[in-house]
Formats: structure tokens, C-alpha cells, sequence
């Protein structure tokens, strides 16, 4: 019973977003003196809660080669601005926050998006090298909504599933007593 319990509360809990994952949005978006890579979560992008995870690089004025690793840029202040595409919506904002972690440098968001359809994701960029910014558009699809069939069929299957591995816990406890 514990065990159905714990599954079906887990089943239920908000997706939890990995750190500097999700689908590649931009991918070295050259923005003034950087260049921008973005992954968002979910995809598809959902109304609810989005993560973005960003990416800042130095720009270099010749082609990088395999050997030349991209220097990040940990000192700037980033901005994320979403507005809806195709309504006359107001402009939202939030900042962008560095986090280090396994010898890596991102930058993370977290915001709202309140309505289905297209929306502009704009990086804003401001450092000591100068400023840049980076747009994508992103299609925003309805909210997960749970499938109360297929969640109430698994809690049946498991507690099958217990039942027949109790049943056959005191079937092997009986043979080793007699």
C-alpha cells in the first residue's frame, strides 16, 4: 500500500528540469561581442512553467576549430524577454541567473507563459565586453493535462503485481516450514 502510494506521488510531481539540458533553441547566435546557446524545457513548449538554460560564449572574429574551446562569459547580466507573437501582449522579463556546477557556466531561467501560440524569446546580453541580444520564436502548446485512465489502470496493474509476489512470498514461507 506504502509503495502504490509513493508511485502514484511520484507520478504526479512536477517535472523536475535538468541543469543545462532541454531542446537547442540557439546555437552560437552570434549577439554582438557573444555568441548565445539556449535549450528550453518542456518540448514541446507548454502553457506553465518553462526553463530555459543559456549559454554565453565570447565571439570570435575567425572560425573556431576543434581544439579552441569557447570562453565563456561569467560576469554579465542576462535578461530574458517573452512576448506573444500575435497578440498585443505585454512584454515579461526575468533575469538569468549563473550557475556552476560539473566545470560548467550557465545561465537560468525560469518563467510563466500564461497563453497558447507563437512567442519571441529575446536574450538580452550586457557585460563588460558590450551588449548583444538573440531572439527565437517558440510555438506554446496547452498544458499536460493527466490521463486519470491510464494512471488509475498502472495503480491496478501494481497492486496486482504486489499482491501476486505476497502470494508467492507465503507460498515459498509455507514449503520452507513444512
Amino acid at each position: 500500500m506504502v509503495a502504490t502510494l509513493f508511485i502514484t506521488m511520484a507520478l504526479l510531481a512536477a517535472p523536475l528540469y535538468a541543469h543545462g539540458g532541454g531542446a537547442p533553441r540557439l546555437t552560437g547566435e552570434v549577439a554582438g561581442p557573444y555568441r548565445i546557446f539556449v535549450w528550453s524545457q518542456p518540448e514541446p513548449l507548454r502553457v506553465g512553467e518553462v526553463h530555459l538554460s543559456i549559454a554565453v560564449v565570447k565571439a570570435t572574429g575567425e572560425a573556431q576549430s576543434a581544439q579552441t574551446l569557447d570562453e565563456p562569459v561569467t560576469d554579465a547580466i542576462v535578461t530574458v524577454r517573452l512576448l506573444p507573437v500575435a497578440q498585443n501582449g505585454v512584454s515579461r522579463s526575468t533575469p538569468a541567473v549563473i550557475q556552476k556546477q560539473l566545470g560548467q557556466s550557465y545561465y537560468e531561467a525560469d518563467a510563466t507563459l500564461p497563453t497558447t501560440g507563437d512567442w519571441r524569446f529575446t536574450i538580452e546580453v550586457s557585460g563588460a565586453l558590450g551588449v548583444g541580444s538573440a531572439s527565437f520564436v517558440g510555438t506554446v502548446t496547452a498544458a499536460r493535462t493527466i490521463n486519470w485512465f491510464w494512471l488509475a489502470a498502472a495503480a491496478l496493474l501494481l497492486l496486482c503485481l504486489l499482491g501476486l509476489i505476497g502470494f508467492w512470498n507465503r507460498r515459498q514461507t509455507k514449503e520452507t516450514f513444512a
